[in-house]
């Protein structure tokens, strides 16, 4: 019965929903999200819903680059887009430039601590 309760709760927007799709009361529901196992149950399963879509995300990122590229280099294009593109591009490869920083920073705070090798 959990498992359905949970599927709905990642379905819908709303507890009154999640409850009428898996045909439980609300007040059942609120019950089972103050118990310890069913709360880890539903975090464990939002966590798996969350890197199923970054999967997705990564597995499609280079046709979007491939996109932004194109509008960007197309004279074409109105203006206004290719601003936009480029500023994309930019955006994301300064995040990307400083979220490898961190990691290497991170990576070499951990191994002076002593954490690297857990």
């Amino acid at each position: 019965m959990w498992e359905a309760a949970i599927a709905s709760l990642l379905a819908t927007s709303t507890l009154h929903e999640a409850a009428d799709q898996c045909a439980v009361s609300e007040r059942t529901l609120k019950r089972w999200l103050a118990a310890t196992e069913f709360r880890a149950a539903f975090s464990e399963a939002k966590s798996d819903m969350l890197n199923a879509a970054t999967s997705k995300l990564r597995r499609e990122a280079g046709a979007a680059v491939d996109v932004l590229s194109s509008v960007a280099g197309d004279t074409e294009a109105p203006a206004a887009s290719r601003v936009t593109a480029g500023r994309a591009l930019l955006e994301l490869a300064f995040k990307s430039h400083e979220t490898e920083v961190l990691e290497e920073r991170i990576a070499a705070l951990e191994r002076s601590v002593g954490h690297g090798n857990q």
